[in-house]
């Protein structure tokens, strides 16, 4: 071999490690070792994970690992609304000279389907968890989606994790010690059944108070709150633990469909609780809206899997969730503006939940720090909400007896001003009388005078003729008074029979005051015979039947 051949062999080969070498550092810069044997079990791991977002979802473990991953940078990741599949991919080391047992924990992550991949014996290893997974099939049952993750003593291991999911995806990773992993299930157990222990405490109260106040608005707000249980029941994991776990069907829908229930029985009970319809047009259409676009955007995604076999997500109804919020405290403002005070609770509770929601999103964007707070605090704001809207029940129920109370006062006032009507009514009554009898006596005279009798003035005649029109005038403001008593019955009377003539509504006054028929002959100036017949006209417009009561008709109106 020539001196010339040696050289290129030796620079070739100079060449190729540095190659290697820089390959190498690409590899550590795309993806950097956990250390299990010092890691904190408290640390989200996402700054040692890359990703891969695959246009189509037919990749396999065996050519995905060629793909380029890029390195996050972020505690915890978040990936959005996608129908791409996600590949993850972490490195972990065992520095120690004895073996490790893990487990990788991804926190409240809702997916659809979740594949580990693990090298054993030198052939890749696939393990699943998700929502679309029996717990049977799981390697680690639970509420969260977990995988063991056995180390051998002083060594590194690659490991390779694919999600597709139609929901929002957000991974908060942990690597946990046998001991954290259970504590942590405790943990969840634990908040789950407080959850549900408060949220049926609330509903039942509130659904004794709907039977006793005969006031549905507590019906709705039930309805809000079994909506916003089963929703969190849900989405922690709970129903697919342990109810929903043989039904694949109800597996697949039971998220949308129970965030779709809950966000319409609370936009029904705004409607309900806040009188939109009475207070504000704009608000009530809103709501009914908002109500319509989540349901549309329950069924687009349904529909399309079901019957069109094509996978979505469910990015709008997350979108039209997050705008309800908005609507419904913009309905409150409206409507507190417009006098129901009772909306400020309503305002206070769906700012609190639209506050911690934004903080949740935020700390999933890793823009505030991920922590047991801010990852939890969707929590915290439903269940302050339900509070909150209790409170508001509450102060309702507060406000509803003040105006009874002004209204039983009211009511009292009322009875007075006809008592004292009724009063005048008879006095009226009996001048009227006075008066019938004064008629007949200038008759009597005006009858003498024409046979030319003695005794009689004619201006004795016009001076009773004055008194007479003073009395015609009182009998026209007692007429007046009568009508200014009954005139609010009178009116639906109207409304419901509008065949009845001005005569026929002012014998129903007449009869509401509880007058006679001979007190009715005498006001009217009419025979007892003409009464009777006009109340005989009077049943048959209002079509009686002959056992049926005129009076209490008139009077139960």
């Amino acid at each position: 071999m020539t001196n010339t051949n040696a050289t290129y062999i030796v620079c070739l080969q100079y060449k190729i490690f540095i190659c290697l070498f820089f390959f190498n550092l690409l590899l550590c810069a795309q993806t950097t070792s956990i250390n299990a044997d010092s890691l904190d079990n408290t640390i989200y791991v996402g700054k040692n994970i890359s990703y891969f977002l695959e246009d189509g979802r037919s990749l396999t473990i065996n050519n995905v690992r060629s793909k380029s991953f890029k390195k996050s940078e972020n505690d915890v990741l978040s990936f959005g609304y996608s129908t791409k599949a996600v590949w993850l991919k972490l490195r972990i080391q065992n520095t120690t000279d004895t073996p490790i047992n893990k487990v990788l924990s991804i926190q409240k992550a809702l997916q659809d389907s979740i594949q580990f991949f693990y090298k054993e014996k030198g052939n890749w290893k696939m393990s699943q968890s998700g929502q679309m997974i029996n717990e049977a099939n799981k390697d680690l049952p639970g509420f969260s989606i977990s995988f063991p993750v056995a180390l051998k003593k002083d060594s590194a291991h690659t490991f390779y994790i694919r999600t597709v999911s139609k929901y929002g995806k957000v991974f908060a990773i942990k690597l946990l010690d046998k001991a954290a992993y259970t504590k942590s299930e405790q943990r969840e157990l634990i908040i789950g059944w407080l959850l549900i222990g408060i949220l049926i405490t609330i509903i039942i109260y509130n659904f004794s108070l709907a039977r006793s106040l005969k006031d549905h608005v507590y019906d709705f707000y039930c309805l809000s709150v079994i909506g916003a249980l089963l929703l969190q029941l849900v989405f922690r994991g709970f129903f697919k633990h342990f109810v929903l776990d043989d039904s694949p069907f109800l597996q697949e829908w039971s998220p949308i469909f129970t965030f779709s229930m809950a966000t319409v029985f609370s936009s029904y009970f705004c409607i309900r609780f806040l009188n939109t319809k009475k207070y504000s047009k704009q608000a009530h259409w809103a709501l009914i809206g908002i109500m319509i676009l989540i349901i549309i955007a329950f069924l687009y995604p349904f529909i399309c899997y079901e019957v069109f076999g094509i996978y979505t997500d469910s990015r709008l109804l997350g979108y039209f969730g997050i705008l309800f919020s908005f609507i419904a405290i913009y309905a409150g403002v409206k409507v507190y503006l417009k006098g129901n005070k009772s909306a400020r609770f309503l305002i206070y509770a769906w700012a609190v939940f639209c506050v911690t929601i934004l903080l949740y999103s935020l700390a999933s964007l890793n823009i505030v720090p991920p922590n047991i707070v801010t990852m939890n605090s969707y929590l915290v704001g439903s269940v302050l909400e339900v509070f909150l809207l209790s409170l508001a029940l509450g102060d309702r129920y507060v406000q509803i007896r003040k105006q009874k109370n002004i209204l039983r006062k009211n009511a009292a006032l009322q009875e007075q001003i006809i008592a004292d009507r009724n009063a005048e009514i008879s006095s009226l009554n009996l001048e009227t009388l006075q008066y019938i009898k004064s008629k007949q006596h200038l008759t009597e005279e005006l009858k003498r005078i024409d046979k030319q009798q003695d005794g009689i003035t004619i201006k004795e005649v016009l001076n009773r003729l004055q008194v007479d029109k003073i009395k015609d005038t009182r009998l026209e403001i007692l007429k007046r008074d009568i009508d200014a008593l009954t005139i609010a019955q009178t009116n639906k009377l109207k409304l419901k029979f509008p065949i009845l003539t001005k005569g026929d509504m002012e014998l129903v006054s007449f009869i509401l005051l509880g007058l006679k028929r001979k007190e009715i002959a005498i006001i009217r100036n009419i025979s007892f015979e003409a009464v009777k017949k006009n109340i005989y006209r009077l049943r048959k417009k209002l079509a009686l039947k002959p056992n049926e009561s005129l009076e209490e008709f008139i009077t139960s109106l």
